[in-house]
């Protein structure tokens, strides 16, 4: 594999579970904090890792490999191909598509049906909205405010 932004490499020490070693071909060796790590996403067989800096690098390795080696206190898989720091979480909200997690870097990524349930309760600390529930507050304020006009005939 060639690619010049392609990682050839990615170790996640056993004994430091707060830095990330990753090899980057322009770069080389580096170790990074994983406090810095935003998200994982997995494309057949390898996986996108963000910064919190805005970069992004490519690892030939599974999410299986980083489920089994990050600390999952800081981590929580709210989709089968998608790993989110828990520190990045800004909001969960409930929307007529279905729910998603906003992070505090703008991306919205959608939560899986079947792993709603788990994201919800361990994300109970975020603030999360349901549309719907806002939509219908909010029309039952302006209704309330509108007060009806009776019209009298002489």
């Amino acid at each position: 594999m060639n690619s010049p932004f392609l990682a050839a490499e990615c170790l996640v020490r056993s004994c430091d579970t707060t830095s990330i070693r990753v090899n980057d071909l322009r770069i080389g060796w580096q170790t990074r904090p994983i406090a810095k790590l935003v998200m994982i996403k997995g494309v057949r067989g390898y996986s996108w890792l963000y910064w919190s800096d805005g970069t992004k690098q490519m690892m030939a390795y599974t999410m299986k490999h980083y489920v089994s080696q990050l600390p999952m206190d800081d981590f929580i898989r709210v989709h089968q191909n998608c790993l989110i720091n828990r520190a990045f979480v800004q909001k969960t909200q409930l929307t007529h598509r279905g729910p998603i997690v906003r992070l505090s870097t703008g991306i919205e990524i959608a939560i899986s049906r079947r792993r709603w349930s788990l994201v919800k309760k361990e994300l109970r600390d975020v603030v999360w909205q349901d549309n719907e529930s806002n939509e219908l507050s909010d029309r039952a304020n302006s209704s309330e405010q509108k007060k009806p006009v009776r019209i009298t005939h002489e």
